[in-house]
């Protein structure tokens, strides 16, 4: 189990039972430039994303996400076959808003850069222990 901080990921599906959303399922691109100098999606890492006290229905489709939380393992069988899915258990999800949207709501004109993310949560308690500005890795 490792504790780690997704920067950025995007819901792909929001899985929902009898109580409600309980769960999201979620890619992470890796991305390169190639030779035009373009960037290119070279990759994606596929995720679970679970939690007791995230709620879940506030999400949808293609948002773009932030996460706190431990990755594990999970192993499962089926007709025989092992199978092998990551799973981070989140202490927080954080909805990060578009860079379109944040400029066009600061009514910037759309120059470029990394964008206006939310805050990532502050609350000891509520994140598990993950402070205001992480030391990446």
């Amino acid at each position: 189990m490792a504790q780690v901080q997704i920067e950025t990921a995007f819901v792909d599906k929001v899985i929902s039972g009898q109580q409600g959303p309980f769960a999201l399922k979620t890619s992470e691109p890796h991305r390169r430039k190639n030779d035009r100098g373009e960037y290119e999606t070279v990759g994606r890492t596929f995720r679970d994303v679970k939690g007791r006290d995230v709620d879940f229905s506030q999400f949808a489709e293609g948002d773009r996400v932030r996460i706190f939380g431990r990755e594990v393992t999970e192993k499962r069988e089926h007709e025989g076959k092992d199978y092998y899915s990551l799973v981070v258990w989140a202490d927080a999800v954080v909805k990060i808003q578009p860079r379109d949207a944040a400029q066009q709501a600061q009514g910037a004109p759309n120059a470029g850069g990394t964008g206006n993310y939310a805050a990532a949560p502050t609350n000891d308690a509520q994140t598990g222990g993950w402070g205001a500005d992480p030391t990446p890795f």
